[in-house]
């Protein structure tokens, strides 16, 4: 039995966040929709970040298309909450 999609809370959030990070707009739904179903897949196998029980993914660059970017969520049974999405350049 295929794993449960748990929906993504404000995915319009996502997407402005992508963007305002350098996401380019023409890749914007591509990066979008490959987040939403990865996490949305199987919430549970991303690493959880013990203090503030955050779970993260890692978005690998795809130059000049899409920055490094770090998604953090945290998630239920039935739903995907993004809490901030990094830009990874802006830590180093």
């Amino acid at each position: 039995m295929p794993p449960k999609l748990r929906e993504v809370v404000e995915p319009n959030q996502l997407k402005d966040e992508l963007l305002r990070c350098g996401v380019s707009a023409k890749r914007l739904d591509d990066v979008a929709s490959g987040l939403i179903f990865s996490i949305a897949r199987n919430p549970e196998r991303f690493q959880r970040e013990e203090k503030s029980g955050w779970s993260r993914i890692m978005v690998n660059p795809f130059v000049p298309d899409i920055p490094s970017i770090r998604i953090w969520f945290t998630f239920d049974e039935e739903k995907i909450y993004i809490e901030r999405v990094d830009l990874l350049s802006e830590y180093l």
